[in-house]
């Protein structure tokens, strides 16, 4: 007896970004609200992760290259835990404002870059990557910065900071199209 084959049909590629972001930004804000020992080693994972694919795209380009990498992905993770845990009563608004400047200048620079994008920003590196997504991703962070100071009671000079402290690896892959 023969099998039918399955109807297959197109996935939608920010549907599947999409869905995949929720599930991991849940998992980050379920961690950073418990602080402590799950928010530590969520980190230590998330660095150790950043660290392997650092090693494996520099594979062959020498030992400097390799303790770049290390501290690319050390110094962003101590960052995290410093602000967390670190900085007192304002830790945890402080540790959201930072991933949601982050996450704003991700979503930002997509939309914008996917709507608007004409001008390649490094086409050797990225080639669907925008000037004009950049922008888009620096105008998110500060928007959605700015109204999360605002709304929590921190400190206003971060509202001259949001633009300066997004992501600055995913500010350069701002997209037009993924």
């Amino acid at each position: 007896m023969a099998r039918a084959s399955a109807v297959r049909r197109p996935v939608n590629d920010l549907a599947i970004r999409s869905i995949s972001a929720v599930g991991m930004a849940v998992v980050a804000l379920m961690a950073a609200v418990v602080g402590g020992y799950p928010f530590a080693i969520l980190v230590a994972a998330v660095a150790t992760g950043v660290f392997y694919e650092w090693t494996r795209i520099v594979r062959g380009w020498g030992m400097a290259s390799a303790v770049a990498g290390f501290f690319y992905a050390l110094v962003p993770a101590l960052a995290l835990l410093w602000i967390r845990d670190r900085s007192g009563e304002d830790g945890l608004p402080l540790l959201l404002w930072a991933f949601l400047i982050t996450w704003a200048t991700d979503i930002g620079a997509y939309f914008v870059g996917r709507s608007f994008g004409r001008r390649k920003l490094a086409p050797s590196i990225s080639p669907n990557k925008t000037v004009e997504g950049l922008w888009g991703g620096v105008a998110a962070a500060a928007l959605f910065g700015a109204a999360w100071v605002w709304g929590t009671g921190l400190n206003p000079a971060l509202l001259l900071l949001a633009p300066l402290f997004r992501s600055p690896r995913r500010q350069a892959t701002c997209s037009r199209a993924a």
